[in-house]
C-alpha cells in the first residue's frame, strides 16, 4: 500500500463522514430549533395568561382592601364621636362650691424683754 493513497483515502473519508455528521447536526438543529421556539411561544402565551389572571385578582383584591380601611377609619371615627358625646352629655355638673371664710392671720406683737 502506498502511504499517500492510504493518506488521501482516509482523508476524503474522513471528510465525508464530518460533512454528513455536519448535515445531521443542522438538520437538528433545526428540528430542535422549531422545538424550542414552538415551546417559548407557548411558555409565553401561558405566562402572559397567568399574568393577566394575577393582575385581575390582584385589582379585586385592592379595591376590596381600600373599602376596608375606608370603613374601618370610618367607623373608628363614628365610635370616637359617640363615645366623646355619650361621655360629655350624661355628666353631672359639677356642684356650685361652698363659700369658704377667708383664713386670717393676726400678727402678734413682739415679746417685751424684760429688764
Amino acid at each position: 500500500m502506498n502511504s499517500i493513497t492510504d493518506k488521501d483515502y482516509v482523508d476524503a473519508k474522513l471528510e465525508a463522514t464530518v460533512a454528513r455528521f455536519t448535515g445531521e447536526l443542522k438538520a437538528h438543529e433545526l428540528i430542535l430549533g422549531a422545538r424550542i421556539d414552538a415551546l417559548t411561544q407557548s411558555t409565553d402565551s401561558g405566562f402572559k395568561s397567568l399574568r393577566e389572571e394575577f393582575e385581575a385578582r390582584f385589582a379585586k383584591f385592592e379595591t376590596r382592601l381600600i373599602k376596608w380601611v375606608v370603613a374601618t377609619v370610618l367607623g373608628g371615627v363614628v365610635l370616637n364621636t359617640s363615645i366623646t358625646t355619650a361621655l360629655l352629655l350624661n355628666r353631672t355638673p359639677p356642684a356650685p362650691a361652698a363659700p369658704v371664710a377667708p383664713i386670717i392671720v393676726y400678727a402678734q406683737p413682739a415679746p417685751q424683754a424684760t429688764r
